[in-house]
């Protein structure tokens, strides 16, 4: 397994739909709001962080792809989220 550490964070700019894949292990994700953006981070370094703009955000998908994942999202990005588990695919938890 590649595990990321001390590397630089990916920052992305107007961009209205971004999608985050995850790894084939088991990823601890947290999404984080600031004032005019998101970050999407691991716990558990397997995966580097990406920050994006609020600005022109349509959608966030994030995959887990394999693994038992877990997706965290801080308050108040929470009440404005939506799960969708897919059926073929390890199970996906939100906290």
């Amino acid at each position: 397994m590649i595990r990321y550490d001390g590397l630089e964070p990916i920052i992305l700019a107007d961009v209205p739909n971004v999608v985050i894949t995850g790894t084939a292990g088991d990823d601890i994700l947290v999404v984080d709001e600031a004032a005019d953006s998101f970050t999407v981070r691991t716990t558990n370094n397997t995966l580097e962080s990406v920050t994006f703009a609020k600005a022109r955000l349509q959608s966030l998908s994030i995959d887990g792809l394999a693994g038992y994942d877990s997706i965290t999202m801080a308050q108040p990005a929470a009440h404005r989220c939506a799960l969708v588990n897919h059926p073929k695919r390890a199970r996906h938890i939100l906290i």
